[in-house]
């Protein structure tokens, strides 16, 4: 209650109102020509560089990193005119690309391989770990990544500063949120990589994340990271002073906007050292908006926050003339398009961003073929739409159901998989054989996954169906709203993968005492995490509208071309009937990949 109270005194004003870049290591034609290796100062320009350089390129996965990009930078390479100029380095060169493509098929059994490699000097051990790293990477596996590159000790100033920014490629992603799992590791360089992670997750400014690197760097005084900062840490943005947060107090939305008011304030005093900020709400329900933000402007405000409702968006969107960063905290529908404008940031959480999440694991898998089960819900068809749209043709969706009638689930599941069929055909053949056929009803098999956009009720329908028709170990994928009020699953639920918030995954002090403040936070809860995001926005918004990345409690949060802050959910497994996060993926049985 106490905490509570807090937050009432702190409002002032009009009381009635969610990968990795490539690293510089890499060169450009421009470097290629002239002979030089931006990679070692000064080194001259080598196989083992131009390995390097289309690794970067190969697995950016800021484009999606699918096979046909790594495959296509490595099928015809390295060329054999070049293996006259050193055999040994064009053999090395060489293998290094053929595990690249192996590593494709079965990582686990090329890293082995590739532990045993011999080199012979700094730029192939160099390219040996870059490589392994990325191995890593491939199946998501963060902390062997971090483990990899941090063995590879830089000789130069130039080439430690470029290792760095390899280094922090590597955490400036969700692999982050691993840090809050990590501590005490042997190894002090490798916990000092994950201390200066878990800074970005805990910062909701950048004031509070430069207090902390300054503590970081007297803890980690000859790390390579305090002696070269990475550049999120070098950067200085101006700090707002002056807050509007525009939010309807009445109507159908008011709750929506109370929690989100009451996370917005909860972060703002928890940060450390306290920001000295005004924040003042205002009404949207009362004044049409475009005038509310002229108001606010004339008055003298840094950063908008808001508005909430979609239609007030989108007038903003069209007639948006002010030079004042606004933080909205919607979208408008899909379909509708705009002008990107320079000064806004559409913060939102939607399904869409969860959807195109499972989309890329299934090409990430190589998982081709499988199944939708859509729930009866209207963010389940808007899911489906955003999944459909974002597949290629590699996936074929084979077929799928619409669980309308749950009392009908487990003939709609017999359906989908093809025992009602099979069932029928030993009926046919009975009848015409006039005998009495010993027959078991079996379900197909040329699935490789269940995409199933389906709410709590639904999936253990759906899950109970399926492993009644004998199909409960098909990997399955589901997105967050699914398990969004669960703290345990129920039966059938285990190895089932979905995308969820780090809030939902991991223990926050923050968000702990949120739900022991608030009453509702229990039932309103990603409304409150939400407002956490906007405030840490809020915050950061210059940084954000210079390209810069959130670590929110909604997922990892990057501004795209059109303004809109795209959201990349964390991967949690259900394992003992509990929401625990999905390590790594493994790979067996040739290429598909089952996750870990």
């Amino acid at each position: 209650m106490f905490f509570y109270f807090i937050l009432l005194f702190t409002i002032s004003g009009c009381q009635n109102t969610t990968t990795e870049t490539i690293p510089d290591g890499g060169y450009d034609e421009q470097d290629r020509n002239n002979g030089y290796d931006r990679t070692e100062s000064g080194s001259p320009y080598s196989l083992e560089e131009e390995f390097v350089r289309r690794l970067d390129l190969a697995y950016r996965s800021n484009i999606g990193v699918r096979d046909q990009s790594i495959q296509s930078q490595f099928e015809a390479w390295p060329p054999k005119q070049s293996r006259s100029t050193d055999v040994d380095r064009w053999n090395y060169v060489q293998t290094l690309t053929e595990f690249v493509l192996e590593g494709l098929h079965d990582p686990a059994r090329t890293q082995v391989k590739l532990n045993n490699l011999r080199t012979q000097d700094e730029q192939q051990y160099r390219a040996k770990v870059i490589l392994i790293s990325y191995l890593y990477l491939w199946v998501e596996d963060c902390e062997s990544a971090i483990d990899a590159l941090s063995t590879h000790e830089p000789k130069t100033a130039h080439a430690s500063a470029l290792w760095v920014t390899r280094m922090w490629s590597v955490l400036a992603s969700p692999c982050a949120y691993r840090s809050l799992f990590i501590n005490g590791s042997g190894n002090l360089s490798v916990q000092g990589w994950w201390d200066l992670a878990k800074i970005m997750i805990t910062s909701n400014s950048q004031q509070e994340r430069v207090v902390k690197y300054r503590s970081w760097k007297f803890k980690y005084s000859q790390h390579l990271a305090a002696q070269y900062p990475p550049a999120v840490f070098q950067k200085q943005y101006e700090v707002p002073r002056k807050i509007a947060l525009l939010l309807p107090q009445s109507g159908p939305l008011s709750s929506a906007a109370t929690a989100i008011k009451n996370g917005f304030l909860s972060a703002h005093l928890q940060t450390v050292p306290p920001e000295s900020v005004s924040i003042d709400v205002h009404d949207t329900s009362t004044t049409e908006i475009t005038t509310l933000i002229e108001q606010v402007v004339d008055e003298g405000v840094d950063v908008i926050v808001g508005p909430l409702d979609k239609d007030n968006v989108r007038r903003v969107l069209d007639r948006n003339s002010t030079n004042v960063p606004i933080v909205t905290l919607n979208r408008p529908s899909l379909g509708i398009q705009f002008s990107p404008q320079r000064n806004l940031v559409q913060l939102a959480q939607v399904v869409e961003d969860d959807a195109v999440a499972v989309a890329k694991q299934l090409h990430r898998q190589d998982l081709q073929r499988v199944l939708l089960v859509l729930g009866d819900r209207h963010w389940c068809v808007r899911a489906a739409l955003s999944f459909r749209d974002t597949i290629d043709d590699s996936v074929i969706i084979a077929a799928e159901t619409v669980l309308s009638d749950l009392s009908e689930s487990t003939q709609n599941v017999a359906d989908l998989l093809r025992v009602t069929q099979s069932a029928t055909r030993q009926s046919d053949i009975a009848h015409a054989t006039r005998r009495t056929i010993e027959f078991t009803a079996r379900r197909r098999h040329d699935i490789d996954a269940i995409v199933a956009f389906v709410d709590q009720d639904e999936f253990t329908a759906l899950s109970a169906a399926l492993h009644y028709h004998f199909a409960g170990n098909i990997p399955m994928f589901l997105i967050e709203p699914t398990f969004r009020d669960l703290t345990r699953a129920g039966s059938y639920a285990d190895g089932t993968t979905f995308t969820t918030t780090p809030a939902h995954l991991y223990p926050f002090s923050l968000t702990t005492q949120i739900q022991k403040s608030f009453a509702d936070a229990s039932v309103l809860y990603p409304l409150y995490v939400f407002g956490i995001d906007a405030y840490r926005t809020t915050m950061q918004v210059e940084g954000v509208l210079s390209g810069e990345a959130i670590f929110g409690y909604t997922g990892y949060l990057q501004r795209n071309d059109s303004g809109a802050l795209v959201r990349e959910p964390l991967w949690g497994i259900v394992q003992g009937r509990t929401f625990t996060p999905r390590k790594h993926i493994i790979s067996r049985n040739g290429i598909n990949r089952y996750l870990f």
